[in-house]
C-alpha cells in the first residue's frame, strides 16, 4: 500500500497513462519518459482519474470474492472452527489482506479528489495542515499526498480545471 513501493509505482504510472489526455501525453513526452521509466504525477485532472481508473479495478476485484471484508473479519476473530496456523486460516488472512488493499485505493480516491480539486497552493496547505505533522508520519496516505502535491507545482497548467 506504500506509495513508494515499486508495485504501487508502476501500477500508478500505468493508470496515469491509461487516463493521459492528449496535452497529458505530450507532457509525458517532453519529460523524456521511456517504455522503461515510471510515470510521476502529471496534472491534478490526471491523478484524480488515474486513482479513478485504479479504484474501479479494486471494486470489480472486490466483487469476485464470494464474501466481503467485514464477514472475513468476523470469521478471524469468532470462527471457533478456525485452527491456528492451518491452511484454511492462513488462506483466510491473505483474502482479508488482499481485500484492505483493494478498500484502501477505493478509499485514497475519495480523500485526495477534493484536495487535488483544489488550486495547488491551497491544496499543499490542506496538506501541510492536515498530514504533514509527526502523527502523520507513517500514514500511507499522507505519505502518497506530500509526495504528489509537491511533484504537481510546475509551471505547466494541465488541470484541466
Amino acid at each position: 500500500m506504500h506509495c513508494d513501493d515499486d508495485s504501487t509505482s508502476e501500477s500508478l504510472s500505468f493508470c496515469r497513462v491509461a487516463v493521459a489526455n492528449s496535452m497529458e501525453l505530450d507532457e509525458i513526452d517532453n519529460r523524456g519518459y521511456h517504455g522503461d521509466t515510471l510515470i510521476g504525477p502529471i496534472s491534478p485532472r490526471n491523478e484524480i482519474a488515474a486513482l479513478s481508473f485504479l479504484a474501479g479495478i479494486c471494486r470489480t476485484r472486490l466483487e469476485r470474492y464470494p464474501t466481503n471484508f467485514e464477514d472475513d473479519l468476523y470469521r478471524l476473530e469468532n470462527d471457533e472452527t478456525l485452527e491456528p496456523f492451518s491452511n484454511e486460516r492462513n488462506a483466510l488472512i491473505v483474502i482479508k489482506s488482499e481485500k484492505e488493499i483493494l478498500h484502501f485505493f477505493i478509499e485514497l480516491v475519495n480523500i485526495v479528489t477534493p484536495i487535488f480539486i483544489q488550486p495547488i497552493d491551497s491544496a499543499i496547505k490542506i496538506v501541510q495542515d492536515q498530514y504533514s505533522d509527526d502523527g502523520m508520519r507513517y500514514n500511507d496516505i499522507a505519505r502518497y499526498l506530500r509526495l504528489v502535491v509537491y511533484d504537481l507545482q510546475s509551471d505547466t497548467d494541465l488541470s484541466g480545471y
